[in-house]
């Protein structure tokens, strides 16, 4: 997922913020963190499909194949990710359109936890393991 994909699920996010409740009744795209994200965006989005985030906006696979991998907490507001990745692709010199593997529009939200760990507990089969391998 790229920066651009990012401020676009944000500029999304904030054209229907007045919609959503989220604590002390905040209209700001500011203050949505991934578990308001998971919950008002990309489960129903990607529910007819059971596919992650990534791949239901994904132009071809090629172009999410992830360069970098992130780890984020899911209670940070997705503003202060998209900043952190601006200056990261800044230092870097890479484009806004670079993806990085995240976890929140990587997995599929529709699959059980033991899905996500892999078959058996082999973490080798994992999704996270399998990013990390293939990012730089």
């Amino acid at each position: 997922f790229s920066v651009v994909q990012i401020r676009q699920l944000l500029a999304f996010m904030q054209g229907r913020c007045d919609l959503w409740q989220v604590e002390r009744n905040e209209a700001d795209v500011h203050h949505y963190n991934f578990y308001n994200t998971a919950d008002w965006v990309i489960r129903p989005a990607t529910y007819d499909h059971k596919c992650s985030f990534s791949e239901l906006v994904a132009s071809n696979a090629q172009s999410q194949r992830p360069n970098w991998f992130v780890s984020h907490w899911w209670g940070e507001p997705v503003v202060d990710l998209a900043c952190s990745l601006e200056r990261h692709g800044a230092t870097r010199g890479l484009s806004a359109t670079s993806p990085y593997w995240i976890a929140a529009f990587a997995l599929c939200l529709h699959s059980t936890s033991a899905e996500a760990a892999g078959a058996a507990g082999d973490w080798s089969n994992a999704p996270f393991f399998k990013a990390m391998r293939r990012c730089n």
